[in-house]
């Protein structure tokens, strides 16, 4: 908590917007993090203290530490990560107070800001219409929709996952108590 209040009083002020603290963490995470490929995926928050202390590793790294920053901010956020493709990839979802948004702080080889994008946005930047999203926990309540599996996590596991890629959009502005509801 010591390091995460450090970089926050650094970053942020008690008169600014949840959104831009939530663009001050995207901003020192991806600016301050070095990508070197790799990182110790058993424990994020073990990699959130080597990511800062150490300022490097992967996309887990920056996951982790945004994790860290998000939630010492008091700044909602699910964890979210695709299985599929050539590699796995990690990132959140964040609602600083009008939805939930992909926040993804890895560096990209275009230098596209990846910060508060839909569903929508994701899928035309990434091209992956058939992303494959998948749970960092195994709590789950599943769902069916578009005859696509979802799966989703209640708030205390912190985590949303879907398989369906327009998700997240159309639950835009939705509680995740609202997401459990729905798909219960």
């Amino acid at each position: 908590d010591k390091l995460c209040d450090k970089i926050l009083k650094e970053i942020t002020n008690p008169g600014m917007s949840q959104k831009d603290k939530a663009y001050a963490i995207y901003q020192w995470t991806n600016g301050s993090i070095l990508y070197t490929g790799d990182s110790d995926k058993s424990d994020w928050m073990a990699e959130a203290y080597r990511g800062i202390t150490k300022k490097h590793g992967d996309c887990f790294t920056y996951f982790s530490v945004s994790k860290a920053l998000l939630t010492r901010a008091g700044i909602g956020n699910l964890d979210v990560t695709r299985a599929g493709g050539r590699t796995r990839h990690y990132w959140s979802m964040i609602n600083c107070g009008d939805g939930w948004y992909h926040f993804d702080s890895s560096p990209h080889n275009d230098g596209k800001e990846t910060f508060m994008m839909t569903d929508r946005e994701v899928d035309k930047y990434t091209g992956s219409a058939g992303s494959i999203i998948i749970p960092l926990t195994n709590r789950s309540i599943p769902g069916r929709r578009n005859n696509k599996q979802m799966t989703f996590h209640d708030t205390s596991a912190r985590s949303v996952v879907c398989f369906c890629p327009l998700l997240s959009s159309q639950l835009i502005g939705h509680s995740p108590q609202f997401i459990r509801r729905m798909n219960a």
